[in-house]
């Protein structure tokens, strides 16, 4: 599992990030990884993705996210 993954696990856990939340979500609450680290790997890793990578959230609408994890 990748470092930024595991952040956003943890911030999840510390309630520091919503049930449904978008990358900017993820910037304030993990303050070390870019915008673009944030967006990238979101949606690269969204069930249904076009790159057959390993889903870890799903979309509920284009604003929104939730850890399927």
């Amino acid at each position: 599992m990748s470092r930024f993954l595991q952040d956003i696990r943890l911030a999840r856990m510390e309630a520091n990030l919503p049930k449904r939340f978008r990358a900017r979500d993820v910037m304030n609450a993990c303050h070390e990884w870019s915008p673009s680290t944030c967006s990238t790997f979101m949606s690269k890793h969204c069930v249904g993705n076009l790159g057959g990578y390993r889903a870890y959230f799903r979309r509920h609408s284009e604003a929104s996210l939730q850890s399927s994890g």
